[in-house]
């Protein structure tokens, strides 16, 4: 029957092929977040949401591809500002290599080495090249959502970041500047030098010190009472849970003393005070992988207002699920 059939199962293979090869082509993956969070400001202050998010990846070439993302929020209890009807498109962008430069250029995510500075969804353009065990690398563009609105303009903060960075053995070095063009002269630089030391297999320190050019929230009329302009943070990580891995498992403590000079957008959960004069305190935190693509991810925040005498003592929980 082989010999007979010979041509036709000739034929099917190849349009079998053409057609693994096209479903290939395009990846869907997708990711559910519970969050829960408590504040201890003013007695209690619990709310959470339901965030659903679907990636869809498309290899253009080997050298290029295109990444998207849509994401919907649903308000859980005591959140009032998210109806859960919106569906939004919040990442679109086109990856790939230009020569030995990797290029990054659309709608992202940046977290840009330091998350304590930056975590903002920006449009713009990034290059990238390495060197040895080191890179080069550069971006141009403007804020979407928190930098502008960390400075409280409706006009789009323009932003462009340059830096280096080199692994010496255990150690990665990054030298970053940032320069933030927002309306009104509420603009400023931003240089921050990071220190990653992969003490063993187990145990990571990590190191950063930020220093703003100017003192924009202390001599332009903002709110913020303190003027420093420089910014310091530490962590102290212990092993790393692996969403894929059951039963793994990672812990952190954390330090910061960040007035509001020195950050523009950054991740952490710090209540009010990141839109007051900055913060200062610790957090401890901690994930787990309850089953294979299902973690259980919580930190433990203890911050005071640099503004006032304020103090925030903060709950944030998330439950993730991959798909």
């Amino acid at each position: 029957l082989a010999a007979e059939f010979a041509d036709e199962l000739d034929a099917l293979g190849v349009r079998v092929a053409k057609l693994e090869k096209k479903v290939d082509n395009v990846k869907i993956t997708g990711q559910v977040r519970y969050d829960y969070r408590n504040d201890s400001d003013d007695g209690a202050n619990n709310f959470g949401s339901f965030r659903t998010r679907i990636f869809v990846n498309g290899q253009i070439n080997d050298n290029w591809s295109y990444t998207g993302m849509l994401e919907n929020r649903r308000k859980m209890h005591g959140n009032k500002d998210l109806d859960g009807d919106t569906i939004g498109l919040k990442r679109a962008y086109l990856e790939g290599r230009v020569g030995g430069v990797k290029v990054l250029a659309g709608h992202w995510n940046e977290f840009f080495i330091n998350d304590t500075m930056l975590d903002d969804f920006v449009d713009g353009a990034y290059a990238e090249y390495g060197v040895g065990n080191g890179k080069i690398y550069g971006m141009v563009g403007r804020s979407v959502d928190s930098i502008e609105g960390s400075f409280e303009k409706t006009d789009r903060g323009r932003l462009y970041v340059g830096g280096v960075s080199q692994t010496f053995k255990a150690v990665t070095v990054a030298l970053n500047y940032f320069k933030a063009d927002v309306a009104e002269g509420y603009g400023r630089g931003i240089w921050n030098l990071n220190a990653d030391w992969a003490i063993d297999k187990d145990w990571t320190l990590t190191g950063r010190v930020m220093r703003a050019t100017d003192d924009v929230f202390g001599n332009k009329g903002a709110v913020t009472t303190d003027v420093s302009k420089t910014g310091l943070f530490g962590q102290l990580s212990y092993k790393s849970a692996d969403p894929a891995k059951a039963n793994t498992w990672g812990a952190r403590v954390r330090y910061f003393n960040q007035p509001r000079n020195v950050f523009l957008a950054p991740t952490y959960d710090l209540n009010s005070f990141i839109s007051d004069g900055g913060y200062s305190g610790w957090a401890l935190g901690a994930d787990y992988v309850l089953a294979k693509n299902i973690m259980v991810s919580s930190d433990y925040y203890d911050i005071k207002s640099k503004e006032n005498d304020k103090k925030d003592k903060t709950w944030y929980t998330q439950v993730f699920f991959f798909f």
